[in-house]
């Protein structure tokens, strides 16, 4: 009886010692200034299998009547490419 009550006595003091025991804990609280994936970058270098490419924000172009977001790829052996 007495080591069950020892092994209680461990396991409630292991299992609270490790849980969130503040509600003002602020780890999974999200950032209302920052997004995980912003959109103003100007520039990205994207490492693609064994090269890289930069990828630019240009302006924006009309097709249709929509507007388009471009974006310019120059990648590590001179080649160029347009995103829209």
């Amino acid at each position: 009886m007495n080591k069950l009550i020892g092994f209680s006595f461990f396991l409630f003091v292991t299992l609270t010692s490790f849980s969130q025991n503040n509600e003002k804990s602020e780890f999974c609280t999200k950032k209302s200034n920052e997004n995980y994936f912003p959109l103003d970058v100007e520039k990205k270098i994207i490492i693609w299998d064994e090269t890289y490419y930069v990828e630019t924000k240009e302006n924006s172009k009309e097709y249709n009547k929509k507007k388009y977001r471009v974006y310019k790829q120059k990648w590590e052996k001179g080649g160029k490419a347009f995103l829209y």
